[in-house]
C-alpha cells in the first residue's frame, strides 16, 4: 500500500504535461452535458472532474451518466485522474494478458494501470467487461493508497468476494461508501456513479481540497462541500452481469477482479483520438432515470383516482420474509426480533383501515395547502431544534416532492422531537489532512474551521458510530443550520427512496419490489412508529378531512391472514452459535423470563450455567442447580477456570484429541476467552501439550502454546 501511495505522488506531479502529450486534440471547453441535471446526486462530482480535464463525455455532447463503465474505460479514468505518463515498455507490460497488447487503442492507459490498480484475471484483462462494484472498490483502493485505519464501520461483507473484502471495508472507513446493509458488489457501476467515487477518493487522498463553505464573516473557501459523496447519494446501480469472470487483483476469489474500484462511471472523451472514447457503432443510450437498480415497482390493480389502492406483488410473503434481515426489537437497536414477530408487522393484513399504522401505506408525495404558521403553532412549538422550522419542511417538500407532514413526522422521530445531540448541534472540524472530524476534548486544539452541524434525519448516523458519523457526513454536506439540514436531508430522502418508487413507509421499511435490500431502518416499528406520528399530525393541523389523502396497500402472492402479535419470549431471535458454553454468574443474577421481562428466580453467585442462545447480550441459560431455564445478562457471567487465547496471527485450531492426528472441529480467535476443564484440586487438564477445554458444551484440546491461565 506505501508503495502505492509513493508511487502515485510522484506521478501526480507530471500530470498536465502527461495528459498535454497523450491527448493534445482534447477540448473541455464545454463544461454541460444534456443528460446531466443540476438535481441530479453525482452533478458535482461530474462537472469537477470536468473542470479538472478528467472526463468530458461522448461525440454527441453526452456524459452517459447511467451508462455502464468498461474496464477499458476505468483505465483511462485513473491515467487521468493520477496524471500518469506513456511506460517505456509497453509490450512488456502488457505480455501479461492475453487479450491486451501494444497495439490495442486503450495499450497506453491500460499498461500505466498495470499492476498496481488493474491486475487482470486469469491471464486477461477483459477490457469490454463491465467494472464491478467490488472491483471497482479494490481499483480506487490501490490507485489512491487508502489504507485501513482500524476502525470497524459495520459494513455487511458476506456477499462481497473475498479478494476485495478488505477493499470495500475500507472505503466504509473513509466515508467513500455508506451502503453498509448491501453494497451491492455484483453489480456493474455506472459512469455517473463512478464520478462520485472518484472524486470522493481524490478528496480523502488528498489530490483535492473540499472544504465546506465558511460562514458568512470568515473568508470563503474556494468551494463547497461535495454533496454527493458515494456513500449515501449514488445507491441505485444495475445488476451487472455475475456470469463474467473475476478480474483484476490475484486472490483464490475468481469473482473477484478489479484493484481499487467503487462507484465511478467511465468518462470518455469526445474526440477520436481519446482512447477512453467509445467505438463509433456504440452510440449512448438514453439516460435512465436518476439511479434506480431496483425493478419496476408492479401497477396498481385498481385505477390511480381510487383513494385505497391494491398493489399486487409476485413474491410470496413467506419468501420475501426468507429474504429479509432480522429487524430489531428496539428502538436501541440491541435485540433481533424473531421470524414470527417481523412477520407479525410486515404483513399487511394485520394493518386495520381504521388504525394510525395504517398511515403508513400513505402515498408520500407533495400535497400544496401546508400553512407554516399552522405547523409552527400547532406541531412544532414545542419541539426543541425544530422549533420555528416549518418554512424549511414547506421548501423542502415542494422542492423534493414529498409530503410536508410526513418529512416532519420522520424528523421528529429521528431526533427525539428535536432534543436529539444531532439535532441540537454537534461540533466538527478539519484535520491537518483536510478530513472532516468529530470534535472531542482531545482533537480540539489540532482541528481547523470547527463548525457546529445539524442532522435531523440521521442521515450518516450508523449504529456503530451515531454522534460521529452524523455530524460528519452534516459537515460535509454543509448543514449548519437547522434549516439546512432540513433541506439536505429531504434531498437525501427523495434521491434514496420516494423518488425511487419506494414512496410509502412501508415501502421504505420492507422494500416488497427487492425484500431486504435498501430499507430505510433496522427498526421493527419504525414504519408503524412514524405512520402513527403522521397520523397524528394530520388529527391536529385539522388535515385529515381538508386533504386528498391516497394509500397504497401492498399485497403478496399467498399472504396469510390476520395473526396474533407475538409476545414475551416469542418477540426474541436466539441466536445458537454458543449453545453448550458454561458459564459462572459473578454476583447474585436475576433468572427472567425474557431480556427484562419478569423475574424467575434469583440465581445466587457462582452458579453454572448453560447456554442455550443469545441475543444482544443476554444468554438463554439453563440454571441446572435451580433445574429452570431463562434469561441473564451476559454482563455478570464470567467462564469457570479461563483460558485465553494469545499470541496467535491467524486461528487455534480445536481438536477432539491431544494430537494433530484429528481433524479440528473448531476455531477460536486471538483473545478469546475458553473454559479449561480442571482436576480434583482444581488444576487444568493437559496431555501432549494440549490443554483440555470446554468447547460449545463438550470436551475438546487445544494447544498450550497459544492458551493463557487466567
Amino acid at each position: 500500500m506505501k508503495n502505492k501511495r509513493l508511487w502515485r505522488t510522484l506521478l501526480v506531479g507530471i500530470a498536465s504535461l502527461g495528459m498535454l502529450l497523450m491527448l493534445p486534440t482534447l477540448s473541455f471547453a464545454n463544461k454541460s452535458f444534456p443528460d446531466v441535471d443540476k438535481s441530479d446526486a453525482h452533478y458535482d462530482a461530474i462537472m469537477k472532474l470536468a473542470e479538472k480535464e478528467i472526463v468530458s463525455g461522448y461525440a454527441d455532447g453526452s456524459f452517459g451518466i447511467n451508462r455502464e463503465l468498461k474496464r477499458r474505460h476505468g483505465a483511462i479514468l485513473f491515467y487521468q485522474a493520477l496524471g500518469l505518463s506513456k511506460i517505456a515498455d509497453i509490450k512488456e507490460r502488457l505480455s501479461r494478458y492475453k487479450d491486451v497488447d501494444e497495439n490495442d487503442q486503450y495499450a497506453v492507459q491500460i499498461a500505466a494501470v498495470t499492476p498496481d490498480i488493474f491486475s487482470g484475471s486469469g491471464g486477461l484483462f477483459l477490457p469490454n467487461d463491465e467494472m464491478t462494484r467490488e472491483q471497482m472498490a479494490t481499483t480506487l483502493v490501490g490507485a489512491f493508497g487508502l489504507e485501513d485505519n482500524g476502525t470497524n464501520p459495520g459494513i455487511h461483507l458476506d456477499n462481497v468476494g473475498q479478494s476485495h473484502r478488505e477493499n470495500v471495508k475500507i472505503l466504509a472507513q473513509h466515508d467513500i461508501t455508506n451502503q453498509f446493509d448491501n453494497f451491492r458488489p455484483k453489480e456493474a457501476v455506472k459512469r455517473g456513479q463512478f464520478a462520485t467515487f472518484l472524486y470522493q477518493s481524490m478528496i480523502t487522498s488528498d489530490m483535492v481540497q473540499e472544504v465546506p463553505e465558511e460562514d458568512a464573516d470568515e473568508d470563503k473557501p474556494d468551494e463547497k462541500p461535495s454533496e454527493d459523496k458515494p456513500d449515501g447519494e449514488e445507491v441505485p446501480d444495475k445488476d451487472p452481469d455475475e456470469s463474467k469472470p473475476s478480474e483484476d487483483k490475484p486472490s483464490d476469489d475468481n469473482s473477484n477482479v478489479d484493484k481499487p474500484g467503487e462507484d465511478k462511471p467511465s468518462v470518455d472523451k469526445p474526440n477520436k483520438d481519446n482512447p477512453d472514447k467509445e467505438e463509433p457503432n456504440e452510440q449512448p443510450e438514453p439516460p435512465e432515470e436518476q439511479p434506480d437498480p431496483e425493478p419496476e415497482p408492479p401497477r396498481p390493480d385498481k385505477p390511480a383516482e381510487d383513494k385505497y389502492t391494491t398493489v399486487s406483488y409476485d413474491i410470496s410473503f413467506n419468501e420475501a420474509m426468507e429474504r429479509q434481515r432480522l429487524p430489531k426489537v428496539d428502538g436501541a437497536g440491541r435485540f433481533l426480533a424473531s421470524k414470527e414477530l417481523m412477520s407479525y408487522y410486515a404483513n399487511p393484513n394485520n394493518i386495520q383501515k381504521d388504525s394510525p399504522e395504517f398511515f403508513q401505506f400513505l402515498k408520500l408525495s407533495y400535497i400544496p395547502g401546508v400553512k407554516a404558521s399552522q405547523i409552527n403553532r400547532r406541531i412544532l412549538a414545542d419541539k426543541g431544534s425544530l422549533k420555528g422550522t416549518a418554512d424549511a419542511f414547506i421548501e423542502a417538500g415542494k422542492k423534493n416532492n414529498i409530503n410536508v407532514i410526513y418529512l416532519i413526522a420522520h424528523a421528529l422521530h429521528e431526533t427525539g422531537n428535536g432534543q436529539s445531540a444531532l439535532s441540537n448541534g454537534l461540533k466538527v472540524g478539519i484535520d491537518s489532512n483536510g478530513r472532516a472530524t468529530y470534535v472531542t476534548s482531545e482533537n480540539k486544539d489540532k482541528l481547523t474551521k470547527i463548525k457546529k452541524t445539524y442532522n435531523m434525519f440521521g442521515i450518516g448516523a450508523y449504529d456503530s458510530c451515531p454522534k460521529k458519523c452524523g455530524a460528519t457526513r452534516a459537515y460535509r454536506q454543509g448543514w449548519f443550520t437547522p434549516e439546512a439540514a432540513v433541506k439536505g436531508g429531504a434531498v437525501f430522502i427523495d434521491n434514496g427512496y420516494i423518488g425511487r418508487g419506494q414512496d410509502t413507509l412501508y415501502k421504505m421499511r420492507w422494500n416488497p419490489v427487492s425484500p431486504g435490500n435498501h430499507q430505510y431502518a433496522t427498526h421493527l416499528e419504525w414504519a408503524s412508529i412514524q405512520a402513527r406520528k403522521i397520523q397524528e399530525m394530520y388529527d391536529l393541523a385539522g388535515l385529515l378531512d381538508s386533504y386528498s389523502l391516497r394509500f397504497d396497500i401492498p399485497k403478496y402472492a399467498d399472504q396469510p391472514g390476520v395473526s396474533k402479535k407475538p409476545t414475551g419470549e416469542r418477540r426474541f431471535a436466539i441466536d445458537k452459535s454458543s449453545q453448550g458454553e458454561i458459564y459462572s454468574t459473578s454476583s447474585r443474577l436475576n433468572l427472567r423470563s425474557y431480556p427484562w421481562g419478569e423475574v424467575k428466580k434469583t440465581l445466587s453467585e457462582g452458579t453454572k450455567v448453560e447456554v442455550i442462545g443469545e441475543n444482544g447480550g443476554w444468554f438463554k441459560v439453563k440454571a441446572k442447580s435451580a433445574r429452570k431455564t431463562g434469561w441473564v445478562s451476559s454482563d455478570y457471567l464470567t467462564k469457570p477456570n479461563p483460558l485465553r487465547v494469545v499470541d496467535i496471527t491467524s486461528s487455534l485450531n480445536v481438536r477432539p484429541e491431544p494430537n494433530k492426528k484429528h481433524s479440528p472441529i473448531g476455531k477460536l480467535e486471538n483473545g478469546d476467552l475458553v473454559s479449561g476443564a480442571v482436576d480434583s484440586d482444581e488444576n487444568h487438564i493437559m496431555k501432549n501439550d494440549y490443554y483440555k477445554i470446554i468447547y460449545k458444551g463438550k470436551e475438546a484440546w487445544a494447544h498450550k502454546d497459544f492458551l493463557k491461565e487466567e
